[in-house]
């Protein structure tokens, strides 16, 4: 059925009926994953961004355009979410290739046991405050030191989904942590590997 082909009633939306929302979440999510796909060619990702686009669509109902097309907005929507991930990956890689150079370089001077040892409670500290799946698999890979594959088995998952738990915890823990912590934490997960 094409887009057009839906017609929703953008007023009720706009004005917080749950029934339309679980309609429009219905007839587009699909798509919206489709869309997702395109960009980011991950399904886990994709599906993330699949509740990000419907959490944002509920949180700004009342800013939408009644009389517009709900199609364009969330397309635009998707798009934005999809680019958003893309940067947040690149900047997870740029930082861990950045890191592993300094590395090579022997360009970080290492802390003493006293200092090593305030810098593992931050990064606890900080690690508690992930989501309970985010610190069972980042537990799993870094001091566990199990592979994607291993832990989407262990816990009936895909490997995307684990690679993207792991994105996002070290999105998580790199905000939480100043610079010193965050920099020894990756080390230390270099070295697990």
């Amino acid at each position: 059925m094409p887009h057009s082909a839906y017609i929703c009633d953008l007023r009720a939306l706009a004005g917080g009926d749950k029934l339309v929302f679980e309609q429009v979440y219905d007839y587009y999510a699909e798509q919206v994953y489709k869309l997702a796909f395109l960009f980011v060619k991950d399904n886990g990702w994709s599906e993330d961004i699949v509740q990000e686009v419907f959490v944002k669509l509920w949180r700004h109902r009342e800013k939408l355009d009644v009389s517009g097309n709900i199609w364009l907005f969330l397309y635009v929507l998707t798009k934005r979410q999809a680019l958003n991930k893309l940067r947040e990956i690149r900047n997870a890689q740029l930082s861990t290739e950045k890191l592993y150079m300094a590395l090579v370089n022997q360009q970080l001077i290492f802390p003493n046991d006293l200092e090593v040892s305030e810098l593992e409670q931050n990064i606890f500290k900080a690690m508690r405050k992930l989501s309970p799946k985010q610190q069972q698999v980042f537990k799993l890979s870094r001091i566990d030191g199990l592979s994607h594959s291993e832990i989407a088995q262990k816990l009936q998952i895909s490997q995307n989904t684990v690679k993207n738990h792991i994105v996002e915890a070290l999105k998580s823990l790199r905000e939480q942590l100043n610079k010193t912590d965050y920099l020894y934490l990756l080390i230390l997960s270099m070295y697990i590997f």
